[in-house]
C-alpha cells in the first residue's frame, strides 16, 4: 500500500516548494492524491493515471542534444560519460560533440 519511494520524495519536495493544491492543479490530479503520495500511503495500484500524470509533471525538462535531439538529462549523462566502443555514425557524432557541448550533463 505504499508509493514508489523516489516518487514520494519528489512529490514531497515539490509540495514543500509550491504546496499541495498548486501541484495537484498543475499535474491534473486531486489534492488528496498528491497528499497521499507525499505521505507514502497512496494505494500504488489504485490509479495508474494519477501516478503517470505526477511522474510526467515532475520529470526534468528534456535537453536539446545537437546529435540526438530532445533527450532526458539522465540519458545525456549516460552518453557523455560512457567509454567509447565500436563507433557507428551516431557514436562517432556523439564522441565528437559531447566533450564541447554547452548542455552536457556531468
Amino acid at each position: 500500500m505504499t508509493t514508489d519511494p523516489a516518487l514520494q520524495l519528489a512529490v514531497a519536495a515539490k509540495v514543500q516548494a509550491i504546496g499541495v493544491r498548486r501541484l495537484a492543479k498543475d499535474a491534473g490530479v486531486s489534492p488528496a492524491t498528491v497528499s497521499l503520495i507525499a505521505r507514502g500511503v497512496y494505494p500504488a495500484l489504485a490509479d495508474g493515471r494519477a501516478i503517470a500524470l505526477l511522474r510526467k509533471h515532475l520529470a526534468p525538462p528534456p535537453i536539446e542534444c545537437p546529435v540526438l535531439g530532445a533527450i532526458t538529462p539522465e540519458r545525456c549523462r549516460q552518453l557523455s560519460t560512457r567509454p567509447s566502443g565500436v563507433p557507428g555514425p551516431t557514436v562517432q557524432a556523439l564522441m565528437a560533440r559531447c566533450p564541447t557541448c554547452p548542455r552536457r550533463c556531468r
